[in-house]
């Protein structure tokens, strides 16, 4: 199960950790990342959570990580999200030159994310 390597290594955790947080043996989990066996539907629903990822997107069954009843962000939610924050910081919106700083910075995620 690739994806569980996947989005394991993505949270910066190793299998020890993964099989800490599961209450499990750390070789179930190098035995799952290796395809010779099949996590248990309660670990699997375990790590949709604390991965916040759906099932369906761990098993390989979907490309959308999305978890179920969770809507996707636009763009314009983290713009906004993003202009909230800087107002929380600095107690005024940003500038225009500071948007397009934001903007900048937004791509280079996106675009980082999509390289992964």
């Amino acid at each position: 199960m690739n994806r569980i390597r996947e989005v394991r290594s993505r949270c910066g955790m190793s299998q020890k950790d993964l099989a800490n947080r599961l209450n499990i043996h750390q070789t179930a989990v190098s035995q799952w990342e290796m395809g010779r066996t099949a996590p248990r539907f309660d670990a699997v629903e375990s790590m949709g959570k604390l991965f916040s990822v759906s099932s369906d997107y761990l098993l390989g069954l979907t490309d959308d990580p999305t978890p179920p009843g969770q809507e996707k962000a636009s763009a314009l939610d983290v713009a906004e999200a993003m202009a909230d924050k800087f107002m929380d910081m600095h107690g005024r919106r940003p500038t225009a030159e500071e948007q397009s700083k934001l903007k900048t910075l937004m791509d280079a995620v996106i675009k980082g994310a999509k390289d992964d």
